[in-house]
């Protein structure tokens, strides 16, 4: 038995654009222009990690929390009806699952954003685990998500292949022991070449697997 274990944002679906549209609406509310490093800075963090990275470098008032909701209102609605798969991942998830393959979610996303997603585009019930970097308690670039995740399936670190799209974390599932596969975000276009040096593999979708 093998495992297949997937980061969400920007590997699985295509949301990467709404949190640039949510984080231009957010420095924008607070009269600010949204600075062109924030997505490399915090692409590796959950909500609230990110959250605290920002109220503390632009001194806002606001607490941690307050600044989670306020984000998580902002995408909530888009991540349930608008967000939707990578070209060709729903068909080759459920390739997976009639092999007999046990397929994981490893997310920086929390439920409120990733499952109403998963379930709106048919493909929540193919996965048999969830694991998060808040339950994980770290960020992208620790392998310790990974880890979760394969835990939860039974399935040794060796036996996992790892579907990820920012340096930060394909490092970190390689020291977990795991293979890895880079889908090349755009978003992520100045780590191209390291990322494809760096992955076992790596594509822009995935329609061709």
């Amino acid at each position: 038995m093998r495992a297949h274990i997937f980061d969400f944002d920007g590997t699985l679906v295509r949301s990467l654009g709404v949190w640039r549209q949510a984080d231009d609406e957010f420095f924008a509310r607070r009269g600010m222009a949204c600075p062109e490093d924030l997505y490399k800075k915090i692409a590796h963090m959950n909500l609230v990690q990110a959250s605290e990275l920002i109220k503390r470098d632009f001194g806002l008032s606001e607490s941690v929390s307050d600044i989670v909701h306020e984000f998580t209102e902002t995408v909530r609605h888009k991540y349930a009806r608008e967000v939707r798969l990578v070209d060709g991942a729903g068909e080759y998830l459920k390739k997976l699952k009639a092999t007999g393959e046990k397929i994981a979610l490893a997310t920086s996303s929390t439920e409120e954003l990733y499952l109403p997603c998963l379930k709106n585009n048919g493909v929540d019930t193919l996965f048999d685990a969830f694991a998060t970097t808040a339950e994980a308690g770290c960020t992208k670039g620790s392998e310790r998500v990974y880890l979760l995740a394969a835990e939860k399936l039974n399935v040794p670190p060796e036996r996992c292949m790892v579907y990820e799209d920012i340096l930060p974390a394909i490092d970190a599932a390689r020291r977990a022991g795991m293979r890895t596969l880079a889908i090349l975000e755009p978003r992520s276009k100045g780590d191209w070449e390291r990322i494809k040096g760096t992955a076992d593999r790596w594509a822009f979708d995935f329609s061709d697997m």
